[in-house]
């Protein structure tokens, strides 16, 4: 495993797999939104099943998000 994916990052995609959203995530583990962003981030980033399309996204904040993750790639 990567030594960037610590315990919370993964319980964090735990919940996100389990269908909950980032600020159910935020709310049921008193962090900020923002944390659970990076969260998934890094997950993505290390090959985590992370279906971005499943994020509560408006339109073109999901496409800004994708343009980013392409130009990582």
């Amino acid at each position: 495993m990567n030594d960037k994916i610590t315990k919370t990052i993964l319980e964090t995609y735990n919940k996100f797999k389990s269908g909950k959203t980032i600020n159910e995530i935020a709310i049921e583990r008193k962090i900020k939104e923002v944390s659970i962003e990076d969260h998934l981030c890094k997950l993505y980033e290390n090959n985590y099943d992370i279906e971005i399309e499943k994020l509560d996204y408006d339109y073109m904040t999901f496409l800004e998000i994708k343009l980013n993750l392409i130009y990582l790639f």
